[in-house]
């Protein structure tokens, strides 16, 4: 178990290794102008009529551990990627792997730009028009590397979670490498269905904590449990920026028509607070001035903003403003601490926002909210890095990209600004899987081989791939800045040129949470979403909602052991950043 000191200290260590050329993000933090970046999208949701409570241990046990062999990970090769190729070869030497062998990948629909691009498509910088990548397929790749050849089935991303969860109840062992969410980690352990990999770790050396390139700090958390048990392999970072429209907000006639109406400057460097926000969708909701003008010679229509406020992703936001409000899941009582002031305000709050939102922000989510923002409907939104990508390309051009930290609210006169990983893309090792129970070393070996360094660069920089980078140096690689960086403009107060979008992720880390590592997460989230969305939508008023959420919280934290929800939340806890620490006390 790591505690929250150690991981400070993992961050800091991080940052440190960088700031002889960032020291500009230090000085632009310290003056409240900060830029943050979000991650690239993953959608996510609830798929009704799960056919088991995942919150209960499985009742059968499935032993399976990684096959012996004598050489050491570090005579495998100098790289995951090298190792894991390297033991395949020396395990079909010793005859370890049956004939006929092949991996089954269960993977996201949208993700299949990473894995199996269209031969022959091109990646290119917008910027300078250069090519950054030719379509690779991964999963090609691999097999000619180990002669492995890996089949994948491609799903709505809102199944992924029931057919996991349906794998552990019926053993079928359909699939032996799944792309999920590592929210929901918690739920594929007590469910059965996710390998232990904590020895494949030890012995093969994915470089999740370690070498030079490692995962992230604060994403890397999320992958071990509060007993150092290592599950699972990273897709994605998964969180959260604020961005808008900045050649709206660098407009000087709109500078001075926001001054004279709200009595403060326009922020041109992104809002520090809500109330802000709010301001800023209130003024723009409406505007048809010419940066509105569309190629084909109309006006598109700006609405103040594309929040979310459907049934799952409002938790997002939600999540967010609870915890700069200072909240808390649960009190040292053990309590649950919903049905409060601090949610009523959140909830208040994101409700006020409602006259002036994108009428699919209630239904939908990135899929609407992508194209919006790139005709120049949406002046702002909270986001993953992806709805530059996409949009970069449509009428809103690149110079309509402004992304800074996500807004905070003010507690005891000081500014507390939080973003969240939620619905993070990730992949297990199926425990019933068909290679898996026959030799578990070759699914686990393909997903540290698609996690290393060099190999997930190539993964993210494909044409059409929806991820973004999680490993440390992905964010000073030429094709990652070309593939997620070229479309936003420069920014004050950061190193000069589009790396100071990649540099901005460094201040973001600064204020992240770790992954909420509960059992019923995928039920929790569904629940205050659906509760928050039948508020914002009139269908029922504030007490009703909080009460609900408050209720519904209760029973799945007494169904599925309120004594070790607790003790995951403070896990959870540690994982806090500085700000929040320092709030509650946490050392």
């Amino acid at each position: 178990m790591v505690d929250s000191e150690d991981i400070d200290i993992e961050n800091l260590q991080f940052f440190k290794r960088k700031m002889t050329r960032r020291q500009a993000i230090a000085k632009a933090t310290a003056a409240g102008a900060a830029i943050g970046v979000a991650i690239v999208a993953g959608a996510g949701g609830y798929l009704a009529g799960t056919s088991v409570s995942p919150g209960k241990s499985s009742t059968t046990t499935v032993t399976t551990t990684a096959t012996q062999a004598t050489t050491s990970a570090a005579s495998l090769g100098a790289t995951p990627a090298e190792r894991a190729v390297n033991a395949v070869k020396a395990l079909k030497a010793a005859g370890k792997i049956p004939a006929g062998a092949k991996i089954r990948f269960l993977e996201a629909a949208f993700r299949a730009g990473n894995m199996t691009p269209k031969a022959g498509d091109v990646r290119t910088d917008p910027y300078t028009g250069k090519t950054i990548q030719t379509s690779i397929n991964m999963l090609t790749k691999w097999e000619d590397l180990t002669g492995i050849p890996v089949e994948i089935d491609l799903l709505n991303d809102l199944q992924l979670y029931d057919k996991a969860i349906s794998e552990a109840t019926t053993k079928a062992g359909t699939w032996d490498f799944l792309g999920q969410r590592i929210d929901f980690l918690v739920d594929f352990i007590n469910a059965g269905v996710a390998l232990d990999l904590t020895d494949f770790e030890t012995k093969y050396q994915p470089d999740i904590r370690t070498g030079n390139c490692q995962v992230v700090p604060v994403f890397a958390q999320g992958y071990y449990t509060s007993d150092g048990k290592y599950w699972g392999f990273p897709g994605c970072g998964d969180w959260f920026s604020y961005y808008n429209r900045r050649d709206l907000v660098t407009n000087p006639k709109l500078q001075s028509a926001f001054e004279t109406q709200f009595g403060y400057q326009l922020p041109v460097n992104g809002p520090d607070t809500w109330d802000q926000v709010l301001d800023l969708a209130r003024f723009f909701d409406g505007y048809k001035g010419t940066e509105q003008t569309l190629p084909d010679g109309t006006t598109s229509t700006l609405r103040g903003a594309y929040f979310f406020r459907d049934t799952w992703f409002s938790n997002i936001e939600f999540r967010i403003r609870f915890l700069e409000l200072g909240g808390l899941l649960f009190d040292s009582n053990k309590n649950v601490t919903l049905d409060n002031q601090i949610t009523r305000k959140a909830l208040q709050d994101m409700k006020a926002l409602v006259p002036y939102q994108a009428r699919d922000a209630f239904t939908s989510s990135w899929p609407t909210m992508y194209p919006n923002y790139a005709n120049k409907q949406v002046f702002q939104t909270i986001s993953w890095a992806s709805v530059a990508q996409f949009s970069a390309s449509g009428p809103v051009g690149g110079q309509g990209f402004g992304v800074y930290l996500t807004p905070g609210y003010k507690l005891n006169n000081k500014l507390i600004r939080v973003t969240v990983l939620y619905d993070q893309t990730s992949y297990i090792v199926e425990k019933y899987g068909k290679l898996t129970s026959a030799v578990p070393d070759v699914p686990y070996l393909f997903g540290q081989w698609l996690t290393d360094p060099e190999i997930s660069t190539q993964e993210l920089a494909n044409p059409g791939a929806i991820s973004d980078y999680f490993r440390t140096c992905h964010g000073v690689d030429e094709r990652m800045i070309g593939t997620f960086f070229a479309v936003w403009p420069p920014n004050p107060g950061l190193e000069p040129g589009r790396r100071g979008a990649s540099e901005a992720f460094d201040v973001q880390f600064q204020a992240l949470c770790g992954t909420w590592q509960l059992a019923g997460l995928h039920e929790l989230q569904d629940l205050w979403g659906t509760q928050m969305n039948a508020y914002f939508t009139d269908v029922q008023d504030i007490d009703t909602t909080v009460r609900k959420m408050q209720q519904g919280t209760d029973g799945v934290m007494d169904r599925l052991g309120r004594d070790a929800q607790y003790q995951r939340w403070q896990y959870v806890m540690k994982t806090f950043p500085p700000a929040l620490k320092t709030l509650h006390g946490i050392s």
